[in-house]
């Protein structure tokens, strides 16, 4: 009996075609031996006359005591014991007649293939899922890292099928949502003035010619060199672009771009989004990031302590020269900076951040030992603290510059009579002197 008929068959009683369609059928007596025995089975011979027990499994035969007493109702599974040692796998009915009965017995060889081959299959889709997902993920992984600005546009519909992270952000595509890299969009919404048909067919003509083509950005955001190159990916035409910008070019590359790249100041040049557009190696350090494409179109705000707030006060125009605050790095850590920020020519800034842990250790040793390390001098300095150091350590150190001040003055007012200046502060001459030697004015010889 096929699959197809086993899967057909009434949960109910068999009837007559159920019977006719059976692959075997047992008359057992009441004394439980066969007495007749039908169907296509080989070997079944010798069963006439046997006991059931001896040709049905245990679990067999109690599902069968159970189906005669009328516990179990419909088709319920048996294993013939065939000769040999093997078993065959039945989906059996019982029906009563007279002290004995008749068990039909459907052969599920056929089924239980079926949903072995089933299995496989799935197994093989389950395998080929994972292997899909290993590729797609490491091919968004290589777009992602890839330092090159690259673009996979079908030319049959002049959308955006693949893009870098560095391509999304010369193109001011969003890097976030289901979208994201622009997936999806018309290649000619990332620049000015051009119809799909006509900028396609450039870009293909320009790529069997070998040369490259020059095209506005949208949103004022300058020229773009696109150099095309033309492939074919299951049967469909794509164009491969690589985006070259001013900032790449081999003539923005000179001493400018020297220094860039080797001084030991963090640099990084955002847009007017305060997205970061380009670094040099020593910021990355300073941010723990492995290459430039990891902090491409990342908003810088996401790197500094204060974060709105920092970004804010070096895009006002009324701007301090020097803004101290602190970096955050990609693994938590912290590091104390001095940021200097310079508008760029059309759009955007470009910032020097200086490392100022030494500089603060420097200025410590010069001082007293006491002398709090890198204590600042004036009210605008304890200001650019906010933030990054608690209130209470602001205010201790603004009482330290205070007193300083005032002792110096009360030294200066009595032509350093130490007696007079603790009388004109209020200080016994004792706490006096303690104060001297906090603050270094204890001349040489001094006790």
């Amino acid at each position: 009996m096929s699959a197809r008929d086993l899967q057909s068959l009434p949960q109910s009683t068999p009837d007559a075609r159920e019977a006719t369609i059976a692959d075997v059928s047992f008359d057992v007596g009441k004394d439980g031996r066969i007495a007749a025995i039908e169907g296509s089975l080989p070997d079944t011979e010798g069963w006439i006359g046997a006991d059931i027990s001896g040709v049905v499994s245990p679990a067999g035969l109690r599902r069968i005591e159970a189906a005669r007493r009328g516990a179990v109702a419909g088709r319920f599974h048996i294993d013939l014991l065939l000769p040999g040692g093997e078993s065959l796998p039945l989906s059996a009915w019982l029906r009563t007649e007279g002290d004995g009965y008749r068990l039909l017995g459907f052969d599920e060889t056929p089924l239980a293939d079926a949903v072995a081959r089933a299995d496989r299959l799935q197994a093989a889709l389950d395998a080929a899922e994972g292997e899909d997902r290993m590729a797609r993920g490491l091919h968004l992984a290589t777009l992602a890292h890839l330092p090159v600005a690259l673009v996979l546009v079908d030319v049959a519909s002049g959308r955006v099928l693949e893009a870098s992270k560095r391509a999304a952000t010369v193109l001011g595509l969003s890097m976030e949502g289901p979208a994201s890299n622009g997936l999806g969009i018309a290649f000619t919404q990332c620049f000015e003035g051009r119809r799909r048909s006509e900028f396609i067919d450039g870009l293909c003509a320009a790529a069997t010619a070998n040369r490259s083509v020059t095209s506005d950005l949208r949103a004022g955001r300058g020229k773009v060199v696109l150099h095309p190159n033309l492939t074919r990916a299951g049967g469909s035409l794509i164009l491969v672009c690589r985006l070259e910008t001013d900032g790449d070019t081999p003539a923005a590359a000179g001493t400018g771009g020297a220094v860039f790249a080797a001084t030991a100041d963090g640099m990084v040049i955002v847009d007017e989004a305060g997205r970061i557009q380009s670094t040099n190696a020593a910021f990355r350090d300073m941010v723990s990031a492995t290459s430039d494409a990891v902090l491409d179109g990342r908003p810088l705000e996401t790197f500094l302590a204060r974060g709105a707030i920092d970004l804010r006060a070096m895009t006002e125009p009324t701007r301090p020269r020097v803004l101290n605050t602190q970096v955050v790095g990609l693994n938590g850590q912290r590091l104390s900076v001095e940021i200097s920020s310079a508008d760029l020519p059309g759009s955007g800034q470009g910032l020097i951040l200086r490392d100022t842990t030494h500089a603060e250790i420097t200025r410590a040793t010069a001082q007293t030992p006491e002398l709090t390390v890198g204590l600042p001098n004036t009210g605008a300095d304890f200001a650019r603290q906010v933030g990054t150091v608690p209130l209470r350590d602001i205010v201790a150190g603004m009482t330290d510059v205070i007193e300083k001040d005032c002792i110096e003055a009360a030294i200066a007012l009595t032509q350093n009579n130490r007696v007079s200046a603790a009388e004109m502060l209020g200080l016994s001459r004792q706490s006096l002197y303690v104060k001297l030697r906090k603050f270094g004015l204890l001349e040489k010889g001094d006790d």
